[in-house]
């Protein structure tokens, strides 16, 4: 399982951390790309939420599998797994760093679209594919991948902050809040390769 963390708290520096702010606790929450459940055990057992996963990772299923109410061990870019939530509806649904990772992540958006109520929220994060690290290495004519972080290895779709936007609206959802982490220039993985 690549992406395993704990988390404790809500440090509200962090994307996850700016995301568990938004919600409320005690909602329901389909959470899109679980990993191994590190805020699907924060969100039911600190925040009292109800936790449904989505999750293509068998390993990382089962384990998140201990803090959700129910889920599927499914890929995301297979239009079926939003089929096992169809008698559900959720104040929140989350795509914390997956859409990057989706092949045709525009799909996806608007299959989750139908499954929230009717003042439910998507709240997602994605890296900064305009940060300065990337800039710097661009402008030195390199491109380098890396295991975690802004490139990862695994990262099939990038976006800017104007393009970020345009894609939503295409789900025919609307950004009504867009925040920010903020990493210093050279403090990245992509500076120290």
């Amino acid at each position: 399982m690549k992406y395993q963390f704990q988390v404790d708290g809500i440090d509200p520096d962090t994307a996850h951390g700016k995301a568990l702010q938004l919600i409320e606790p005690g909602s329901s929450i389909l959470e899109c790309g679980c990993a191994s459940g590190y805020l699907t055990r924060y969100l039911s057992k600190e925040m009292h939420c109800r936790v449904f996963i989505v999750e293509k990772d068998r390993e990382g299923f089962e384990k998140a599998s201990e803090y959700a109410e129910d889920g599927v061990c499914a890929d995301l870019t297979s239009p079926r797994w939003a089929d096992s939530f169809s008698d559900n509806s959720f104040d929140y649904i989350m795509f914390l760093d997956v859409l990057e990772h989706l092949t045709d992540p525009l799909p996806v958006l608007e299959r989750s679209v139908c499954l929230l109520k009717d003042n439910g929220k998507i709240i997602v994060s994605i890296p900064n594919i305009g940060h300065n690290d990337i800039i710097i290495k661009l402008i030195n004519n390199e491109w380098e991948y890396t295991p975690l972080g802004l490139l990862d290895d695994t990262h099939v779709h990038f976006w800017g902050e104007k393009d970020i936007r345009p894609f939503f609206e295409k789900a025919g959802l609307e950004i009504v809040r867009c925040d920010y982490t903020y990493c210093p220039t050279t403090q990245t993985e992509q500076d120290m390769h």
